[in-house]
């Protein structure tokens, strides 16, 4: 893996794709832990908790017709989920991007994409998801997402869309789950700046941005699911972690 170039690709453009990260075994059994997952939101009429992952769901979800938004923490209940988003060499890249040997992840969520159920994001940066309780500790985002294709993904079934390099404007405060003009007068001259790109990868492929990187996604239009798993890593002590915060994260180390 040519690390170098990785690194350069990440911080010229906000992120980074790396086909066939992971083997075709790796990838099958990831797409267990998704089916079992799957099975256990049928259980549930609405958002839920089970064993510390949070199962949030669409108003309209049902058994029949299961419509995931994301499972928070997921590796909660699912054991390769959690092996492999904590694979070697995917965290000793991520440690070189964060510039420590030791980072946390706070974030590993299954998105499926199901065809017609719906789901889509609107244009944001992750850095908004932690106002107040959010701190760049080491002047370079301090966050990475690891964005892992379950699915091959393109335009058709929903793959994630950036602004390329859109992450040199710092915080912009545009706000998550919100379709507005607002927003989309923040985001429209960066648009006609640098463009819009589609993550497009094959199953097994990982992608890697960093928190000020503008991006969405538009409802899967195709007749196949677009599953990913995003796992999200932090430089220590970025997050502020106050008495009754239940946000769950775990240490790791090259």
């Amino acid at each position: 893996m040519d690390y170098k170039k990785i690194e350069k690709l990440y911080w010229d453009q906000g992120f980074v794709i790396i086909e066939n990260f992971f083997s075709q075994n790796e990838v099958n059994l990831m797409k267990c832990d998704f089916d079992n997952i799957l099975d256990q939101a049928r259980n549930f009429k609405s958002t839920s908790e089970y064993k510390k992952s949070v199962f949030v769901l669409d108003s309209n979800h049902s058994s029949e017709h299961p419509k995931i938004k994301r499972v928070n923490w997921c590796i909660e209940i699912a054991q390769y989920l959690k092996k492999f988003s904590s694979k070697p060499n995917l965290i000793k890249l991520i440690a070189k991007l964060l510039s420590s040997e030791q980072i946390e992840q706070i974030i590993c969520q299954t998105h499926y994409k199901i065809p017609e159920d719906g789901v889509r994001y609107p244009w944001h940066q992750d850095t908004q998801k932690d106002k107040g309780v959010w701190k760049d500790k080491n002047g370079k985002g301090s966050f990475v997402l690891a964005m892992i294709a379950i699915d091959d993904c393109n335009k058709k079934n929903g793959a994630v869309k950036v602004i390329p390099k859109s992450h040199n404007y710092g915080t912009l405060n545009i706000e998550t789950d919100q379709f507005n003009e607002t927003n989309h007068k923040k985001v429209l001259p960066l648009i006609k700046k640098y463009g819009i790109e589609y993550i497009e990868m094959n199953s097994g492929s990982v992608a890697l941005m960093g928190p000020y990187t503008i991006h969405s996604s538009e409802e899967n239009m195709s007749k196949h699911s677009r599953r990913m798993l995003m796992s999200g890593y932090i430089f220590p002590g970025s997050q502020i972690r106050e008495k009754n915060n239940k946000m769950n994260y775990r240490t790791l180390s090259i």
